[in-house]
């Protein structure tokens, strides 16, 4: 996310940061304008601000930790040769994914999934995500040996809509709390829940967008 120091600005605009990440950071400032590019273990994640002048001079990194950590800064003399932002590519069944094909309930096509590991320390245990009204989360472990998965929970939030919408969620919910099996079929992501298969797509994010406020002004 990107952040004043105190409250969101940007949701999601990149992975989130673990040990052993490099985070770099290009700084393009003239009189009028202030440009901030990030980037990822050297992967572009684009323009991050674009913030018009006025703006305070000198500028400097700043790290701050919600518990005890250690980083490093280093001046880098190396300026990157791309700065458009690049999506992360994923193998296996990680990654994002749209409904396509749900023959018992055609009309719930189209939600997107997120299927990404738990921890980078197991291999196997992996985190589903997705919203219809609410975010609901599942952590299950695949054994590889067998594909089949047992579902260790289920989490979401609690908001209301109206009755169509509820139905739906309802149905969701169900698909990614029941699931017992999946496998990839080339480009499709197939999953069997309560007896049932149905099917994915992979696609790709929308770009997050750049950050335009002025943090630094008397009206922020």
């Amino acid at each position: 996310n990107l952040t004043d120091g105190s409250a969101g600005l940007v949701l999601s605009f990149g992975d989130c940061i673990k040990q052993g990440d490099n985070i770099g950071i290009l700084l393009n400032l003239t009189d009028s304008e202030m440009k901030v590019y990030l980037f990822l273990n050297g992967r572009p994640l684009g323009m991050a601000f674009h913030v018009q002048a006025p703006f305070p001079k000198p500028l400097f990194p700043v790290i701050s930790f919600n518990t005890n950590g250690k980083a490093r800064i280093i001046h880098s003399q190396q300026v990157p040769t791309s700065l458009d932002r690049q999506e992360k590519q994923f193998n296996g069944i990680e990654g994002h994914w749209k409904l396509v094909d749900y023959p018992q309930h055609s009309d719930c096509t189209g939600y997107h999934f997120h299927l990404f590991k738990q921890d980078e320390s197991d291999q196997n245990t992996y985190r589903l995500s997705t919203r219809v009204i609410n975010t609901m989360n599942s952590i299950f472990h695949h054994d590889p040996s067998t594909n089949q998965c047992q579902n260790y929970s289920g989490m979401s939030t609690m908001m209301g809509e109206d009755e169509e919408s509820m139905r739906k969620e309802d149905v969701i919910s169900k698909l990614i709390n029941g699931i017992t099996d999946f496998k990839l079929k080339g480009e499709q992501l197939v999953i069997t829940s309560n007896g049932n298969q149905v099917k994915l797509e992979r696609y790709t994010l929308e770009p997050p967008q750049t950050c335009t406020k002025n943090i630094f002004a008397a009206e922020y």
